[in-house]
């Protein structure tokens, strides 16, 4: 993985999910850390998944999908709050990515098939913006260098 986006990613292992939620279709909202109410919102380290396909899965049974009626979506979401998160990876060749939980969770994503450049997932780190796209790689890398500024 790229340093840059390995520099923001490691910060959020083993940090456990809190305030997670099911957004506008199948768009998903994830904090890392300690909860701190802030008036955006949002905590230290937050995860956006936006616009690729996705499914929660428990120890290879899949909990919810994209695809599945809202109810089941907010349910599998819901159960990752307080999970920790162990790993994040990327597979770029096919644009495919997990972030993996501990208790054999796992959130992956897959992209939509149309636009390459679509944005699948945003992590919100301070100021800066991790975001991986449907052909497996990132957007727009912060330095390193502001990271540390700002995280």
């Amino acid at each position: 993985m790229d340093p840059a986006a390995s520099a923001v990613i490691q910060p959020m292992i083993g940090l456990p999910v809190w305030g997670a939620k099911h957004g506008f279709g199948s768009f998903l909202t994830l904090e890392f850390g300690t909860p701190t109410p802030s008036s955006e919102g949002y905590g230290k380290r937050h995860l956006w998944i936006y616009c690729c396909n996705c499914r929660i899965i428990r120890e290879g049974f899949e909990l919810a999908s994209s695809e599945s009626d809202g109810g089941a979506i907010k349910r599998a979401v819901t159960a990752l709050n307080q999970h920790c998160l162990l790993d994040i990876g990327t597979e770029p060749s096919s644009g495919r990515s997990a972030f993996l939980f501990d208790e054999g969770l796992a959130l992956e994503t897959w992209p939509y098939g149309g636009d390459p450049l679509e944005e699948q997932w945003m992590i919100y780190a301070g100021s800066c913006v991790l975001t991986y796209r449907a052909d497996g790689g990132f957007l727009d890398l912060p330095s390193t260098t502001t990271m540390q500024e700002h995280d």
